[in-house]
Formats: structure tokens, sequence, C-alpha cells
């Protein structure tokens, strides 16, 4: 196992970094106290790229950070110092050079990293190193392949197991590894004795489990919580490790060092930037919020048990490192102290074995050992990676605890979250709406238990490794049942229903188009976040990045894929010019509406035409979809007005339009006398809507004074089939024209649609679901229950 992926082999180019003044080689990076060169072996026509990062101590630019890039061209031999037969050279580059003014400052670190690059492509160097280490902090490791030999006979000198046809080997590319030699004779790759663990157990006197070191830090049992106590026992065996005397000495010398690590804990303003609009961007500062008061914590209770480490053998990096080796390398204790409190414990050289969500592994745990091994040998070939299994994990996860991410990962999902307020919950309860048989769409009625909502809840695409979720809507599958279940109750409390009032197993169209607006709109914002990082963004520079980057995509595809499945029902349901008498339920604007308008009643049309002009400043014939962006929902309300107005002054009513009318009398009853408002919440006034009505200039008080313009026969006949009466007010007709004004607001506020459509050509746009009325037969809205097929 290794922490993130070690500095990759930049390809067939050697680079070679020797700093004067005491400069120390970090995989590529360099740091000076002061001015120097580096000296740079490299082949001729190569370029090389370099950074110079300025992170000043105490110095006239204290607390300020300065980044350059240079590149560099690599004369060919002819002209280089060695002989013209060489394909090397090498040159000198001047530290200062690379320095904001060119004068390097006293007391402080200069970070230089050099990559290879290919005079062909041109392309950015396969990995850097990311963080330099501070001065004093280097530990001096045997090279890799060095340190190999020692930790296996340290290991199996420990009564350590190691499968005589497995070898521990090193590359750029996987770091520190298993693979197997020849074909395996035996299933079980590596046993580590509980002997050579570590934890907080070794400064634990009491106990006999695992072996009991002398350290000072005994004095922290009981008073540091265990987890912390163990990272202070990794910072203390690195420190000592140093200077050859760490118990596990073989096993430090393999560990990756701070410049290695890769985790998004390690991740500076610009790696950070590659994960901007992510969850992983917010949960990385709260993580590093908690470890830095963690740190603190645990320096204060220390100084008050007189522990007053040098700053060289205690300081925040190495607390993050020890952090960092224990999230991606440890694992429980449960299984093998299953009585004693569970604790996290690294077991050496197990924990070289890197993961795969696709090896199968079986984890056998003894009384004093812990084996790992292949549930299927013969799968294994000679020269094969060797892999454990931590179970599966999301991208998210891997890149916050163990410093990588893979590439389509199946097991990648999507967080979200979606919680109601408190007081709407209980009014819900209150109302049954979180009653078993009150679920809508025939989705479990376990999501009603109590942790329901406490539960981590995961967006899904197709053909996802763990499916998807139980629901009779099928393009609401890949949304978790309770973020649908709150969705559906929000807009239920909003639209004033109540249980009694809807078939919860199958719910009208109305109701589920304003659940799927709700859970698109918070889809897409969601995939705009991530689709427009900060523009400053750039193609990935370092391995820290391009893990980032393959974070990002694998969320950015899920949220994309979620998004188009929402978009592509509302963009079905969508009727456009050419279709001015829809089958079935549509969604359409005003454009739409007016153009059939015009074709059922051209004099209203030109008024309305006309009161556009007036108010809104709105022509019609040019460019009408951009002009209305904006105040399209004022418009509908006026609109709406003018429509039910022509429903309740023509004899003999009929066309789609007075079909839409009657189908929202039937969703939305006009108020009463006492639940109107005392003005208009629009400020619409007789005049303006005088300005909208074909030969009527004060419209709102013809309705309002209808019943004395007509006998009882002649209102009997006209409204007597209308639902324009209320159960409360016996006078249905009283103040007729006040009610629909307001009824017609209402009902743009509550169901208007807001658009965004393919390719944005609805961007702006406000829709209203309209269904054609029937007073026998319910309209069919098959496009509820109907799946949509969509390549990605």
């Amino acid at each position: 196992m290794y922490v993130g992926s070690p500095v990759a082999a930049l390809d067939r180019w050697l680079l070679d970094v020797v700093g004067l003044n005491e400069c120390e080689q970090i995989r590529g990076s360099v740091c000076w106290n002061l001015g120097g060169d580096v000296a740079v072996s490299c082949s001729a026509g190569e370029w090389l790229e370099v950074d110079a990062d300025t992170n000043s101590l105490p110095s006239p630019l204290e607390n300020s950070s300065t980044s350059t890039r240079h590149r560099l061209h690599v004369p060919p031999p002819a002209l280089t110092s060695r002989s013209s037969s060489s394909s090397r050279r090498a040159i000198r580059l001047p530290v200062a050079s690379f320095l904001p003014g060119g004068i390097p400052h006293p007391s402080s670190t200069y970070q230089i990293t050099l990559s290879a690059l290919s005079s062909a492509t041109r392309r950015r160097p396969c990995c850097q190193a990311s963080i330099a280490p501070r001065r004093g902090d280097v530990m001096q490791q045997p090279s890799h392949a060095a340190s190999i030999q020692p930790l296996v006979t340290w290991f199996t000198e420990h009564e350590g197991v190691l499968n005589p046809d497995v070898e521990i080997a090193h590359e750029d590319s996987n770091g520190f590894h298993m693979r197997a030699i020849r074909p395996l004779t035996s299933p079980a790759i590596v046993t580590c004795p509980l002997k050579l663990t570590i934890s907080h157990l070794n400064l634990v006197r009491s106990q006999s489990v695992v072996p009991c070191i002398d350290s000072p830090l005994q004095r922290c049992v009981g008073e540091i919580p265990d987890k912390i106590l163990t990272y202070l026992l990794l910072v203390e065996q690195r420190c000592l490790a140093k200077e050859g005397k760490s118990a596990w000495q073989a096993y430090f010398d393999c560990l990756p060092g701070p410049a290695e690590m890769t985790t998004t804990l390690w991740f500076d303003e610009r790696d950070l930037d590659f994960l901007r609009g992510t969850d992983l961007y917010r949960a990385t500062y709260e993580k590093k919020d908690d470890l830095v008061k963690e740190y603190e914590d645990t320096v204060a209770v220390l100084t008050r048990l007189g522990i007053k480490p040098e700053q060289d053998r205690l300081n925040y990096e190495l607390y993050l490192w020890a952090f960092t080796i224990m999230s991606s390398r440890s694992f429980v204790s449960t299984y093998m102290l299953p009585k004693m409190k569970t604790f996290p414990i690294l077991f050496p050289v197990i924990d070289i074995l890197n993961h795969t969500a696709t090896a199968k592994v079986d984890w056998a745990f003894q009384d004093d050992s812990f084996t790992v091994a292949l549930v299927e040998q013969n799968t294994v070939s000679a020269g094969d990676q060797i892999f454990n299994n931590y179970a599966p994990k999301q991208n998210g996860e891997l890149l916050l605890g163990y410093g990588f991410a893979i590439p389509d990962n199946p097991i990648e999902q999507f967080a979200i979250k979606m919680a109601l307020p408190p007081d709407m919950i209980e009014a819900a309860k209150e109302l049954g709406f979180y009653n078993g048989e009150n679920v809508p769409f025939g989705m479990p009625q376990s999501i009603l238990e109590d942790n329901a909502s406490a539960e981590e809840q995961f967006l899904r695409p197709r053909d996802h490794i763990f499916g998807r979720y139980e629901n009779n809507i099928p393009w609401l599958r890949g949304i978790p049942p309770w973020v649908v279940h709150a969705a559906f109750v929000a807009i239920c409390m909003q639209l004033g229903h109540t249980p009694s009032e809807i078939n919860a197993h199958r719910p009208c169209g109305i109701i589920v188009l304003q659940v799927l607006s709700q859970l698109y709109e918070a889809v897409r914002m969601k995939s705009l976040s991530l689709a427009n990082p900060a523009e400053q963004l750039l193609e990935p520079a370092n391995v820290k990045q391009r893990y980032a980057t393959i974070y990002r995509d694998g969320q950015a595809k899920i949220i994309d894929h979620i998004r188009t499945e929402l978009e592509t029902i509302i963009s079905n349901l969508r009727i456009y010019k050419d279709e001015l008498s829809p089958p079935g339920p549509v969604i359409v604007t005003t454009s739409e509406t007016l153009r059939v308008l015009k074709e059922q009643h051209p004099s209203y049309f030109s008024e309305f035409q006309k009161g556009l002009k007036q108010h809104f400043d709105i022509d019609i014939s040019e460019s009408y979809t951009e002009q209305i962006k904006g105040q399209e929902q004022e418009v509908w309300t006026i609109l709406i007005f003018v429509l039910t107005y022509i429903t309740l002054t023509t004899e003999n009513p009929k066309g789609l339009l007075h079909d839409w009318v009657l189908e929202w009398l039937e969703i939305h009853t006009l108020p009463s006398v006492a639940a109107l408002p005392p003005s208009d919440p629009n400020g619409f006034d007789e005049t303006l809507l005088g300005s909208f009505v074909y030969n009527s200039p004060e419209p709102v008080s013809v309705l309002n004074n209808i019943q004395s313009t007509y006998d009882q026969p002649i209102l009997d006949a006209r409204f007597g089939d209308l639902p324009v009466w209320d159960d409360d007010d016996d006078a249905g007709l009283d103040r007729l024209g006040d009610k629909v004004l307001a009824w017609a607001s209402e009902v743009v506020d509550m169901y208007g649609t807001k658009l965004y459509g393919h390719e944005d050509r609805d961007a702006g746009r406000v829709g209203m679901y309209m269904r054609p009325y029937s007073e026998t037969e319910p309209v069919e809205e098959k496009w509820i229950y109907e799946d949509v097929y969509i390549l990605f």
C-alpha cells in the first residue's frame, strides 16, 4: 500500500538535481537557504520546465508566497562543454535567476521543481514533487530497492510470513507493492504477527498483547485519545528511525515522507482549485480545521504533562503525516482484538498491498496474526501485481484518506442532502404524510425510519454496480427515495394538498412535475458548479491535480447523467411552435399559448399584443424569447386572466384554451371572498388589465358585476358546469373578477415551472403544465411512467 502515487518516471529521461550550499534532493524538488546553483544532467533537445516557489520565513517578505515558471531548452551536445559524442550534458542554473527580483532572501526557503519535457510533444511532466520538506526535517532513507531486503529480513525474522512466490517491488507508478514471481502454490500472500503491529497499545504497560516500548508518551496514556497516541508514537518512531534507533526501523525506512503525501489534506491552494464545487473541497477544509484544533489541544496536554519535544521532533506537518499514515494504511482492531474497544492499528508489510475494488481476497484473523489470502490463486500469473481490497470505496473517500482516485470507479456515487425544516416535518406528520400508506411512487416504507434522514444519500447512474432505487417512476430511480419523499412532502405542503386529496401511489401529473422541477433545479445547480470550476484552472500539472481531476470528472459524469434524465422528461413535455393541438399533457410557455390565442381568438391576440408593447415594451414579432425573459411570470398572470375572461364571458366556449382553463380551475379552485387579498399583489389595476382584453377596458369590473348583467337562468346555464364554485362560498360569482385575478396569480406562483431546456433554448423561460380537461375520465399521463433512453 502507498499513500498516493510516488513521483512517476519521466519516461526515458533522467533528471539529476544536485544543489550547492547543502541542498537536499527530494524527488526532483530542491530547497536552499540562500543562493546557489542547480546542476542538471539531461539529454540534448529536451525542455526543462522550472517552477520556483518562494515561501518566506522571517524576512522582509514575511508570510508572502510567490511562484514563477520558466521553460528552458537544452542546446545540442555540440554546444556543450562535454564531448560531442555524449548524448547528455550538464548545465548550471543560478538559483537567484528564478526568484522575484533575482535576490535571495536570508532565512527563506526556495522550492525549485525541475521536470523534463519532450521536445517533440512538449507535454507536461508526468509528476512533480508536491511539498518540500522543512530544513532539518529530511529523513535520510536508503533507496527504494535497497530498503526492500532489510524490510523482508526484519519481517521474517520476527515471524512474519511472505509467500515464497511473491516479492515486494517498487516502481514510480505503483510505489511499494507486491507481485508474483511465478504462479502461486499457496493462496496465502502475507501473514503479519500481532507482535509487529503499531498502535497505542505499544505504550500501555498493563497489557501483554503486543510488546511495550519505553517512551515519554507513556505518561499520556489515559490523558490523550488512543488514536492520537498512535499519531504521536508514529512521529516519535519516525524521528528515531532517522537516527537508526526505531524498533520498526526497516518498516519506517519504507514509509512515504511528507513530500510524497497526496491526500487532499496535503493540497496547496492551486491543487484545491481542482476540487472547487465538489463535496470534497468543503470536506477537506473542514478536516484541516479539525486536525489543527486537535493538534493544538494535543500540544496543550503534552505541555501540561511536562513533555516538550523539539520543534523538529513534533510539529503540525509531522502530526499531519502521522494522521495520513493511519488514514491510508491502518486496519480496525475489531477482528483481531474483539474484546477491546475498536482502535486503528498498523500491520507492517500487509499494508504494502495496493487496492483494487475487484480483488477477491480473504482476511483471516488468528489469535496472534493476520493473513491476507487470495480467493482464487490461479488467476495470478508471473509478474502480476497482487492487490488487497479495502472494501468498496468511492473516489472522494480514497482521495481524502488514501491519496489516490480510480478512473471510472465502478463504486462512484454522488452524495446529496435534502433536509426539510423541522416545523414542516412536524406539520407534515400531523397531516399523515409520514404514514406508511402515504409514501408515494411505490417507494419502500423503510425510508420513514428515524435514521434514514441521517444516513448519507447518493445519486446513482444507470447500470451502477449497486443497482438503483425502488420507484414506480423509472427516471426517479437514480435519486435516493428519502430525497424524493422529502421533495414530494415539500411540494404538497406548499400547494396546500393533504394526503386524502392525493393518490400517493400514482399522484397526478402536476404534482409529479413540481417534484421533478424541484429535484432538477437542485441537480442542475450542482452540475453547473462542477462544470465551471475556477477560471484559473489549467490542465493538471502534478499527481494531486490529476487525481483531483479524476474525482471531479467522475462526480460530474454522475450528476450530468441524472440531470440529463430529468431534463429529458421536461424537454419531452415541451410543445413548440409546430404543435398547436397537442394530444396530451404538455408544458407551454407564453409563446405557444399566444400562438393558440392568435389562431382561436385573433381579436384578443391583437389586443394582448398591444398591451405587451405598451406596458412591457415587448414586441411579439421581434425576438420575443429574449424580450420575455425575466418578465414571463407577470405576463403569464395576465394571460391566464385573459383566457379565463374569455371562457367566462363567451357563449358556448370551446377549444384548447378553454380546456386548459377548465383544467386549471379543477386543479386550483377560485378563492373565497374572505380569502381575497386587500389588493392585487402584482399591482395589476383595471387600466393595465384593460389594455390586454379585447373590447373591455375594465375586465375585473365586468366579471365582478356579472350577476347583475345576466338573469339567473343564463348564469346557471353558463356557469353551472364550471368548477368556479367554492364549497365555503355559496355566492360563487360574487366579486368574480377579483377572484379570477387573485387565482391567476396564485396558479402562476404555485405551478409555474422554470425552464432551461435542451441547449438552453428555453433558458430563463417560465412554463405551465397544461392538459386537456375531461369531465368523465382522467386524462392519461403516460409520460410519468415512461422510461427515457439516453446515450452517454
